[in-house]
């Protein structure tokens, strides 16, 4: 099934199969009230049950730490995030898994690699045309549309294909602890600045501008941060 892609070709895809599984293993946790605190009983129960079980796989091996500085540990989703870009991330993170199980680390990698830099023009194409426009930010098409290709939407698809790239290099312990975790920025997990402009080389427009060659530290008509729900 496609939404189910086979473990044994792709070892990166272990990371989703263990995120839509996790909570039929909580059965084997259990459900014993914790003391009170924030949330309502029914969540202290639910999150006491995760904790308890992530310390019994961590000690069975079955996960293990790992190390993704570009993702938010903090599960608070981003705030910014509308319901049609996350439709669209999930859309193409579906994508990016059929495309890596299909194809094999290897191949996956290499488009990966294309990926961003085909990400990156397009928002390029996207910061020049608006600065032409006299700095409108009424773009043509539907509402749904703008939004999806909009720098901020294109900067966390970025984030998304650099996921995938340095999840390639984890160990099939490790992924099986970014599924338990949940730590996706296709499910909304916020970017670490600090980590993705060291890894993408850019984070705002005129960052971007400049790592592409098209702008110097002299143009003033882009923002130097337009988006402040990522970390």
């Amino acid at each position: 099934m496609a939404r189910y892609p086979d473990c044994s070709r792709s070892p990166i895809q272990a990371a989703r199969r263990y995120y839509l599984k996790r909570d039929l293993l909580l059965g084997s946790v259990s459900m014993q009230k914790p003391k009170a605190g924030k949330g309502g009983r029914k969540t202290g129960r639910t999150g006491y049950a995760r904790r308890q079980l992530r310390k019994k796989l961590l000690v069975s091996g079955d996960i293990c730490e790992y190390d993704l500085k570009l993702v938010m540990r903090r599960t608070t989703l981003d705030s910014v995030r509308t319901p049609a870009i996350t439709a669209n991330e999930y859309r193409i993170w579906d994508d990016y898994s059929l495309k890596h199980k299909e194809w094999g680390s290897d191949r996956y990698k290499s488009f990966l690699f294309e990926e961003k830099e085909r990400l990156e023009l397009e928002a390029c194409a996207l910061l020049t045309r608006r600065s032409a426009s006299t700095g409108s930010t009424n773009e043509e098409g539907p509402e749904s549309e703008q939004a999806t290709r909009s720098f901020y939407a294109l900067r966390r698809l970025v984030a998304i294909v650099l996921q995938e790239r340095d999840m390639l290099d984890m160990t099939w312990a490790q992924l099986q602890g970014v599924g338990y975790d949940g730590t996706f920025i296709a499910l909304g997990r916020c970017i670490v600045k600090s980590a993705f402009r060291a890894e993408a080389g850019w984070y705002t427009e005129k960052e971007l501008l400049r790592y592409r060659g098209l702008a110097t530290d002299t143009d003033s008509d882009f923002d130097s941060d337009p988006d402040s729900s990522d970390a």
